[in-house]
């Protein structure tokens, strides 16, 4: 729980003389401000004053009253009545802004302080405090910087000074209000008038800001000075401050008792003087020293009553700090509605606190890790982190280490988790912050469980246990044990395990229902399941499954219902297995459309869990239900690149991102009761209402909106004709298994193999197959990529020909393979036995193309999206081509020594030019009547993406390669002032495509780094990502010559009315009939996505030269007819 230490932002504390037998004021005091002074110090301190009625003295001393009665209304008119008399006394606007507490009023002060008071040192100052408060702090501090400047007296320089250094705290610049205010005091420290009246707040504004900066020494040393200055004046407000601050830094030291003395002090010290915001600031603090105690009903009563009193005073600086404890306070306990509602009421307050607005972003953070929801969680870590360079604070930049080692862990990256915790640790260390420090040592443990580093796993958690203990943090304590116990079980060491869970049970309300219960449930049961104690793992999970439910757990509940299928089938019985594995799945998919907002980490997450939706096949698939067994297995696929497209699908609905945005956060928040009962209603009808409006435009979606993993609806759309065949090549329980689909029908083929056997067989048909060349840095020509005909026809015998039969020949074929196989080519496969005329005679070989149209997909359930999108007539074509690289280019030059290449002819080669391109791209163009063409310099990044969006054809002819596993498209560099000349993925997404075909014809510009359940994650995805329907993409370095003379024969059959997938078929057939039947040159390009043929007409700009052409002949043609008259006429005359 944070903790901030007290601040005399608005609510003024004056010093003044000593009072003795009830320090009567009178107006024999030496000079005006003197009185005033003596006034205010009896008034805050609730001393007998007499009555001054002198100018605007007795309306001063009557609105103070007013305010301490609660009496807010009349006190302001007291003010404003007084506002009249221009008072020259700064404490008069503090206590003047304490009591404005509405913008109403607020307006209402401005405008008479900028009419009335004349004065330019109270005018700015003035306005400077109601600025802070209520409108601009920048304008704030502007104002306090010119009041500073002013020449004035004693008074009003120090009061000036710590309203200006108070307002450089708000926007985390502690190093300099330090400066201002230790100024103040070395200034001001032989003045009589200062130590009385003013050195007290001084002190206490000073150890405020050490303890920010992690200085408790130097902290604790100024509020011991600040309570002794304050005694020798009998000042009870800063003697209640000092307390406070002190009281804080007795809790962060383990002294809970002495702690608690002090800051109870300061609460009734602060009723006695019914200073509502002193009152509010001790309130706040014990909510925090009883959340160390872990008595959560009594932090809560006084956190309650903190926030109803800054409400009542309207102290936003003091707001935004308080929502964000009582967020983490009911974060802890697993309300998250209320955590999420006061986090983001206390980012309304962020410009008047950085600290607070930093809590508040890492809070939300927190609390959307906690729920699964890691895009949102990063977005606010992110803006958590751009706020902390504007902090002078090392804790702040181990929260964040915190905050994001924790995202990291829960995506599976356990090794980035720890060294990011380990930084935070360093931090954490050197804000010398020891719960914090623990935390991390904590976190790290965690990491290192999952790394299998046994000796710092302990050496931590013993350093961490001992420093939670110490704060009487059980919940701190609790995890931990459970880290041990979860150590031992990884390690199989059952005696270890069953040591630390009795130590649990042990603890006084252990089975408290908190997440820390949910894991102790979770892992026992673990251990119940795996020594066949099926009783009690079932009671463990059933009440693991409450908590999970209650706190709409999604993960844990994918967790519970995968065991509870384990358990059915130990039993035996098994007639609810279907149910537990079904209902797994349908909770994580719960959290998918949630995670749209980043695709890396919606990837991450799926690909944790991909194995839940194998498991779930393989025990459909040994039941005979491959129907299901095919679904989960398609249903893990590309969840990504199915989220995107149904994302493009519902903004083409929606017309509005916002409304998307909105969309899915409110299904976010019902599905995880997190909105109040008193809006629930009405969201939920909202919500609804917006559902409708998409299913009466787009029905097809409802499988979408409402997801569930047994959906057959995309089995039973039309999606395939009579003559398409979905093929999904899979992998389940180590073997290879084939599913053939067609018009609602799945029939399945497992082979009796393993999948490594799969991948010997490929490597043994080209070298290219081979880790070693195929993830190597060089190039492949036709020579290393040796294609063995007898190894091809014996892996399709082996693997694939039964299969194959079962499907007509000259059908079309969509592939969907398993994420490590995506970059096999099925149609180089050979179907006849070649061993009669050798592995290299080519030309009499008869390949899989040449029996079936092949096309591929990344799971069906894309492929039906793709397909069922509206399509767009041809009439836009972008052809780009013959880029023009500068080597001498700086970015160019970064990449240089990935790209050195011999093999000068290949498109990935060394970016020199191609040779073949711009005749490519002119060909083309005079197939498809483009009419207009981008080659050369014209080839640039920029060109491309001005024009991207309005075309439906897109065409590159140009280098590509993979720099560390990542794509990129190489444009024209040498006239682009406004981009490098690479387009890389992150680039590409965000292009706005209705593309009906994308075309790369370079190298490899169909690979990328592969992920378990996502699959290529490259420029294929990428194009889909955007927008386009389907992409022809290379699997591997591409012949310049030749890869020109294929695309011809390619546009040439889809210009014919063929398409896509029949267009590329008949090219590739064509090509080994005319130039080579080597698979090098003519199997590395494959099509993926819609299969359909396209309506091309000519573009405007070639219509409109084809009737400038046509209007010029007839034009030609008058003429020649004219002069043909007249040379027959002309003799006729002259006769």
């Amino acid at each position: 729980m944070l903790r901030i230490p007290v601040l005399a932002l608005l609510s003024v504390v004056l010093t003044a003389f000593v009072f003795r037998n009830a320090g009567n004021v009178t107006e024999n005091d030496k000079n005006r401000k003197e009185m005033a002074d003596s006034l205010h110090f009896a008034l805050k301190n609730k001393l007998q004053a007499s009555p001054l009625t002198y100018g605007w003295y007795d309306l001063f001393r009557e609105a103070v009253h007013l305010r301490q009665e609660n009496k807010y209304e009349t006190a302001w008119a007291r003010f404003r009545d007084a506002l009249k008399y221009t008072p020259e006394y700064p404490g008069f606007y503090e206590e003047a802004l304490v009591t404005v507490n509405s913008y109403n009023k607020y307006d209402e002060f401005t405008r008479l302080t900028e009419s009335l008071i004349k004065t330019p040192f109270y005018k700015n100052y003035a306005l400077s405090l109601a600025e802070f408060k209520f409108g601009d702090p920048a304008k704030a501090e502007s104002l306090a910087v010119e009041a500073v400047k002013i020449p004035s007296s004693e008074t009003e320089r120090i009061y000036s000074a710590i309203n200006y250094a108070m307002i450089l705290r708000a926007a985390g610049k502690y190093d300099e209000a330090v400066r201002i205010l230790e100024k103040t005091e070395a200034d001001f420290a032989g003045s009589y008038n200062y130590q009385l009246r003013y050195r007290a707040r001084v002190l206490n504004a000073t150890g405020s800001l050490y303890l920010l900066l992690g200085d408790y020494e130097k902290a604790g040393a100024l509020y011991k000075a600040a309570l002794e200055a304050a005694g020798k004046n009998s000042d009870k407000t800063e003697i209640a401050k000092a307390s406070v601050n002190l009281g804080i830094i007795s809790d962060e030291e383990g002294d809970l008792d002495g702690g608690y003395k002090l800051l109870k002090s300061a609460y009734n010290t602060a009723g006695m003087l019914d200073d509502d915001e002193l009152r509010a600031i001790a309130a706040s603090e014990l909510g925090v020293h009883f959340t160390f105690k872990s008595d959560i009903v009594t932090a809560r009563k006084f956190y309650s009553e903190s926030y109803n009193l800054f409400v009542r005073v309207f102290n936003k600086g003091r707001l935004g700090i308080l929502c964000s404890n009582i967020g983490r306070l009911y974060g802890e306990t697993g309300n998250y509605g209320a955590a999420l509602y006061y986090f983001e009421e206390g980012l309304r307050y962020k410009n008047y606190d950085l600290r607070g607005a930093f809590s508040n972003l890492t809070g939300l953070g927190d609390i959307y890790s906690n729920l699964g929801n890691y895009a949102e969680a990063l977005k606010y870590y992110d803006e958590a982190e751009k706020l902390f360079r504007g902090l002078e604070s090392s804790g702040a930049d181990a929260e964040i280490s915190l905050g994001r080692g924790a995202l990291l862990y829960n995506l599976g990256r356990y090794k980035l988790a720890e060294e990011t915790f380990a930084v935070g640790e360093k931090a954490a260390v050197k804000a010398g912050d020891d719960y914090l420090t623990a935390d991390l040592k904590l976190k790290r443990a965690h990491a290192q469980v999952k790394l299998g580093d046994v000796k710092n796993v302990t050496e931590n958690l013993n350093s961490a246990v001992t420093v939670f203990k110490l704060y009487n943090d059980r919940a701190k304590v609790y995890e931990s044990y459970l880290l041990e116990a979860e150590m031992f079980f990884d390690a199989g060491d059952d005696a270890g395990l069953l040591r630390a869970l009795a130590g649990i049970e042990a603890m006084e309300g252990y089975a408290d229902g908190s997440h820390n219960h949910l894991q102790f449930l979770l892992l026992r049961s673990e251990y119940q399941l795996k020594n066949s104690m099926i009783k009690e793992a079932r009671l463990n999970l059933k009440e693991a499954e409450k908590i999970a439910l209650k706190t709409r757990n999604y993960v844990s509940l994918a967790d519970i219902y995968m065991k509870m299928g384990e358990a059915e089938i130990l039993t035996g019985a098994g007639s609810e297995v279907t149910l537990y594995f079904d209902k797994a799945l349908e909770s994580l998919e719960k959290l998918n459309n949630y995670l749209y907002s980043n695709s890396e980490i919606q990837i991450e997450y799926f690909s944790n869990y991909v194995n839940y939706y194998k498991r779930a096949a393989e025990y459909y698939f040994g039941k005979g239900d491959y129907t299901r067994a095919f679904l989960a297995l398609d249903r893990s696929r590309s969840r990504n690149s199915l989220q995107n497209l149904f994302n493009i699908k519902l903004q083409s609905v929606m017309k509005d991102r916002y409304r998307l945005e909105e969309f899915y956060d409110n299904m976010w928040r019902l599905n995880h009761g997190l909105v109040p009962s008193s809006r629930e209603d009405a969201l939920r009808k909202k919500t609804e209402a917006v559902i409708s409006e998409v299913l009466l435009r787009s029905p097809e979606l409802r499988e979408f909106i409402t997801p569930g993993p047994a959906s057959f609806t995309v089995l039973n759309r039309s999606i395939l004709t009579d003559n398409e065949y979905f093929l999904s090549v899979s992998v389940i329980k180590g073997q290879p298994v084939f599913f053939v689909v067609n018009k609602g029908t799945v029939s399945a083929y497992k082979k009796d193999f393993n999948s490594d056997s799969l991948k010997a067989g490929l490597e043994k048909i080209t070298p290219y197959f081979s880790a070693e060349i195929k993830n190597g840095e060089f190039n492949l020509n036709q020579d290393l990529f040796a294609f063995n005909t007898i190894e091809a026809y014996r892996f399709y015998k082996t693997f694939l020909s039964d299969v194959i039969s079962s499907i007509p020949e000259s059908a079309g074929i969509i592939v969907s393979q398993e994420p490590e196989l995506t970059y096999i080519p099925l149609e180089f496969l050979v179907t006849d036995d070649p061993s009669s005329f050798g592995a290299y005679n080519y030309s009499r070989t008869k390949f899989m193309v040449s029996r079936n149209v092949i096309s591929y997909a990344p799971s069906l359930l894309v492929y039906a999206n793709l397909k069922s999108r509206e399509s767009h007539p041809v009439n836009k074509i972008l052809l780009m081509g013959d880029p023009r690289i500068s080597a001498s280019d700086e970015y160019y030059s970064s990449r240089r020594g990935a790209l050195d290449q011999d093999e000068l002819s290949l498109r990935s080669a060394n970016l020199y030019p191609l040779m073949h391109s711009r005749d490519e791209v002119e060909k083309i163009d005079g197939i498809l009547n483009a009419g207009e063409t981008y080659l050369s310099e014209n080839a640039s990044e920029t060109n491309f993406k001005k024009l991207a969006s309005g075309a439906e054809i897109i065409h590159l002819s140009t280098h590509s390669f993979l720099f560390k596993d990542q794509p990129l498209i190489v444009f024209s560099n040498t006239n682009d002032t406004q981009n490098d000349g690479f387009l890389e993925v992150g680039e590409t997404v965000k292009l706005n495509l209705k593309t009906e075909l994308v075309t790369l014809s370079s190298c490899r510009s169909g690979l990328g780094r592969i992920d378990k359940a996502e699959g290529i994650l490259g420029m294929q995805k990428a194009f889909f990502d955007a927008g386009a329907r389907s992409t022809l993409v290379s699997l591997w370095d591409v012949s310049d010559k030749y890869t020109s003379v294929f695309m011809e024969l390619f546009y040439k059959s889809l210009r014919e009315g063929k398409n896509k997938s029949e267009a590329l078929s008949i090219a590739k057939k064509e090509f080994i009939e005319k130039y080579s039947a080597n698979p090098y040159y003519w199997s590395a390009f494959i099509l993926a996505g819609n299969t359909s043929g396209l309506v091309i007409t000519d573009s405007e700009r070639s219509v409109l030269y084809t009737w400038i052409t046509y209007g010029f002949l007839i034009l030609i043609t008058a003429v020649a007819i004219f002069m043909s008259y007249r040379l027959i006429r002309v003799p006729a005359k002259a006769k």
